[in-house]
C-alpha cells in the first residue's frame, strides 16, 4: 500500500506543515488547490480553471495510488489547508512499472519557504525505499530555473527536450525531461 507516515516540517518562514499521504476526502480541496496554482504559475501544464480532474476523478487517482505499489500522492497541509502536492504516478504495464512520473505543486504564498524541498524529500524517501521503483521521470519548463535547480539538487539529470510541448497563446515552449534512478 502506497502511504507514508506523516512528516512534520517547520518551513523557513516558521509555518508548521504536515506532509502526508492524500486521502479520498482530500479530493475536492486538491482540485481547488490545483485550480489555484494553475493561475499562479506559468510553468504548469494547465492554467487557471483548467485543472483536468473533477473531485470524483481525483478521488479515483488517490484510491489507485493508495492501492498501487509504485504510486504515491502526498499533500502538504498548513493550518488545515492543502498548500502543496506531490504525485508519483507509477506505470501499469510490466515493461514500464519500474518507473513513475513525478509532479509537484506549491501555492504561491509558500514559494521560497522550503515547502517544495520538503515535499521532494518526503516523496524521494518513499521512492528510495520502494522495491517496485527503479527510476523517476518529470517534465518541467527549462526557464523555471528554481525548479530545475531543486530537481538537480535531488539528483535529477537532464534527459532531453520535448519540442513545442507547452503553448501560451501563439507562443510554443519546450519541456525539459529529467530523470533519476532510485
Amino acid at each position: 500500500m502506497a502511504v507514508i507516515n506523516p512528516w512534520k516540517v517547520v518551513l523557513d518562514e516558521g509555518s508548521h506543515c504536515i506532509i502526508r499521504a492524500a486521502e479520498e476526502r482530500d479530493a475536492r480541496e486538491m482540485v481547488g488547490h490545483s485550480d489555484l496554482v494553475g493561475g499562479e504559475s506559468p510553468y504548469l501544464d494547465y492554467g487557471a480553471g483548467e485543472f483536468f480532474y473533477t473531485a470524483k476523478e481525483e478521488a479515483q487517482v488517490i484510491r489507485y495510488a493508495r492501492a498501487a505499489a509504485n504510486s504515491l500522492v502526498l499533500v502538504a497541509v498548513v493550518s488545515e489547508e492543502i498548500v502543496g502536492t506531490l504525485t508519483l504516478q507509477g506505470q501499469i504495464s510490466e515493461r514500464l512499472k519500474h518507473g513513475a512520473w513525478l509532479g509537484i505543486t506549491v501555492a504561491r504564498d509558500f514559494w521560497g519557504t522550503g515547502l517544495a524541498r520538503a515535499l521532494m524529500g518526503a516523496g524521494l524517501h518513499w521512492a528510495e525505499g520502494n522495491a517496485a521503483l527503479r527510476v523517476l521521470y518529470l517534465l518541467t519548463h527549462p526557464e523555471n530555473a528554481r525548479a530545475v535547480a531543486l530537481f538537480k539538487n535531488f539528483g535529477f539529470e537532464e534527459q532531453g527536450r520535448l519540442k513545442h510541448m507547452f503553448r501560451s497563446g501563439d507562443h510554443f515552449e519546450d519541456a525539459l525531461c529529467m530523470w533519476r534512478e532510485v
